[in-house]
């Protein structure tokens, strides 16, 4: 069973792993197709990199390898399997009908907040995810968006309270403990923005001030790495992304957003969301980047 924090990870391990058999052993192959069970799995809790040694937990043994979570957890498992229900037996874990329900919950929630916390968070000079939720600019700016701009999309089911889920994620973001850095959120900007953004962009039919907000600042983000901390920048794109800004400076959110590969827009949407974008960065360079996320 996959736990990775990837859509399909059952049936991608499992691809995978017959690929790997098929090389080596092919012909224990039709025996792995009838005996071997990979469950969708999908666990929500927040890992950062915190790199705690040890000691500062008083364990009393020697852990070279440890890794600190959050205390929260949920663990959704899609599988009829008696045996692994009866193994995996707890209140934290849940076997479910379709775990995709839950992942795109998760992915448009908990992820999305993050990826908006992390930008605006930068931007407005905190360090640690709990610092910039503490402050009430910004905690008050990502609770609207979930509520006008997330929720709204979220497809229902009466055995989970989606409400409740958003005010979690929001209280688990102020947890000072797990020490959770903004810029290890930040990071991939160019691949975590059209999935946790993007759809929610669409589905609300352009009408997104707050989604157009967060893009504008992951884009005042990527200008100030480039010109102050090129070397910090962390991102799968990030030598095509230096080369749009540093060839066209003046034209360089147009240009961006001419890259299919992280803006799968249509005409109408590209044209909205360039002219929304360039407008709020003309709006911030009048009145501060603090004043235009606390006019929300």
């Amino acid at each position: 069973m996959s736990c990775d924090n990837l859509s399909e990870n059952g049936n991608i391990l499992k691809n995978l792993i017959y690929e790997f058999l098929n090389k080596i052993y092919p012909e224990c192959l039709n025996w792995f197709l009838s005996n071997v069970e990979f469950p969708l799995s999908m666990i929500d809790g927040i890992v950062p990199n915190n790199n705690k040694h040890p000691n500062f937990f008083s364990i009393p043994y020697e852990d070279n390898s440890i890794v600190v979570t959050e205390p929260y957890r949920d663990w959704y498992i899609q599988s009829d399997n008696v045996d692994l229900r009866r193994l995996l037996n707890n209140k934290k874990i849940s076997f479910v009908n379709d775990v995709s329900f839950y992942e795109n919950i998760k992915l448009k929630i908990l992820n999305g907040a993050h990826s908006s916390l992390a930008y605006i968070g930068t931007l407005l000079g905190y360090t640690y995810v709990h610092e910039a939720i503490e402050d009430k600019i910004c905690y008050n700016f990502i609770s609207n968006f979930l509520n006008n701009e997330v929720l709204s999309i979220l497809e229902k089911n009466e055995d989970f309270d989606i409400l409740s889920y958003k005010n979690d994620v929001l209280s688990r973001f102020k947890n000072p403990y797990i020490e959770d850095k903004l810029i290890r959120i930040a990071m991939d900007g160019s691949l975590k923005i059209p999935i946790r953004l993007l759809d929610t962009y669409k589905l609300n039919k352009n009408k997104t001030p707050y989604i157009n907000a967060i893009i504008t600042s992951w884009i005042l983000f990527l200008i100030h790495m480039i010109e102050n901390e090129k070397n910090n920048l962390s991102d799968f794109n990030k030598e095509l992304l230096i080369n749009i800004y540093e060839s066209d400076k003046e034209n360089f959110v147009e240009n961006l957003f001419n890259d299919k590969n992280i803006f799968n827009l249509n005409d109408f949407q590209k044209s909205s969301l360039v002219n929304n974008i360039n407008h709020n960065i003309r709006l911030i360079k009048k009145i501060t980047f603090s004043n235009f996320i606390k006019n929300f």
